[in-house]
């Protein structure tokens, strides 16, 4: 019987230092997991920021086209940028075309903005020479505006599918850390549980079989004050653990909401409004203004800047965009200083109440 007992307990031990060391290499593998879906996460945000700074610059290119021809060429700047953003996007292609090596839907994505992009520079850079040629050739630039438009449409429609596909891939690696932190917490409390527990149990059946009472009861207290010392250090270690990767996921998702609300405002200016842009107030007058011109309008009314002739051209979008719909246009519209041929967005600004305190031009 007392063969028995010493064969149990040594199994016992056996069974729970094999426990304890399971438990400890599971630790070690998932926050080795932990880690690598750390670098996931990261490696992902680097690719949207790649993203969003092809889209920027394919933006910043239109832009560019518009400016060199609202200023009737005299913006020379505008040329040689446009030539130099061309080869910032083809950067930012190759960049994310790294990033994005090994993953075959945003390769061929990117394959197909990068051609898109390239008849686009190429429909751009048309303009361009065609408005030295001939500036009075309005017909043919609002041609290649609608041209132009669409391309940009398409790159975007692309750019936003590679986007959506990347934040489906963060929002699954998120998912798939909070559930390992859940995973890793759950496991290595019951695996200590039970090793401790097999533990006890065989410093009880000891206990039985040791003839001096009291010094088994000294040697099994010196067990227990081990144990709970061991138990109590690795609890603390797997709370700091636990608070550490919570911090870290709560900052990434804190992180990712700042990313999308600034991404909103970003696109709500980069992506509706031209290079001259104005703020107007229900009654038609001017609160702010940024743009070529450096006079003081704030508080005039639209009919006084744009003069009787242009104000009857643009009266019928300013009541619709006063109405609560957004507003785009081109025409080309009798100003007093002289004809101009615009591409104009207005959008109209809501309160809290839904209802339209003015709108961007």
């Amino acid at each position: 019987m007392q063969k028995l007992s010493e064969k149990f307990a040594t199994s016992g031990f056996a069974l729970a230092m094999l426990l304890l060391g399971g438990v400890a290499a599971g630790s070690y593998v998932q926050v080795q997991q932990l880690n690598q879906t750390r670098r996931s996460v990261e490696h992902t945000y680097e690719v949207l920021e790649s993203i969003h700074t092809v889209l920027d610059r394919v933006e910043a290119a239109g832009r560019g086209r518009r400016s060199y021809i609202l200023t009737g060429g005299k913006n020379t700047a505008a040329r040689e940028e446009l030539r130099n953003n061309a080869e910032k996007i083809d950067r930012a292609i190759a960049q994310t075309r790294r990033l994005t090596q090994d993953n075959f839907d945003q390769q061929r994505r990117l394959d197909a903005v990068n051609l898109l992009i390239a008849k686009r520079q190429s429909l751009l850079q048309q303009s361009l020479n065609l408005f030295q040629q001939n500036p009075s050739n309005q017909s043919a630039q609002i041609a290649i505006s609608k041209q132009s438009l669409s391309l940009h449409q398409e790159i975007e429609s692309e750019l936003q599918a590679m986007i959506t596909a990347e934040r489906t891939l963060l929002e699954s690696r998120s998912a798939a850390a909070d559930s390992s932190v859940q995973r890793t917490v759950w496991l290595n409390g019951i695996g200590y549980t039970v090793g401790f527990s097999l533990l006890i149990g065989i410093f009880s059946l000891l206990l039985r079989q040791i003839r001096d009472r009291r010094q088994a009861e000294i040697a099994l207290q010196h067990a227990n004050d081990r144990l709970e010392t061991t138990v109590h250090n690795r609890t603390t270690e797997l709370a700091q653990v636990n608070s550490s990767l919570k911090t870290d996921l709560k900052e990434r998702q804190l992180a990712a909401q700042a990313l999308l609300k600034s991404e909103k405002q970003l696109r709500l200016i980069t992506d509706a409004l031209p290079v001259l842009i104005s703020y107007l107030d229900p009654d038609l007058r001017y609160q702010e203004w940024f743009g070529s011109s450096q006079k003081d309008l704030t508080g005039r009314s639209l009919q006084e800047v744009v003069g009787e002739s242009a104000y009857q051209a643009i009266r019928h979008y300013a009541e619709v965009v006063l109405a609560g719909q957004k507003v785009t246009y081109e025409s080309i519209i009798p100003y007093k200083d002289g004809t101009r041929w615009v591409h104009v967005t207005y959008i109209p600004d809501f309160d809290e109440r839904g209802e339209v305190k003015g709108y961007f031009a």
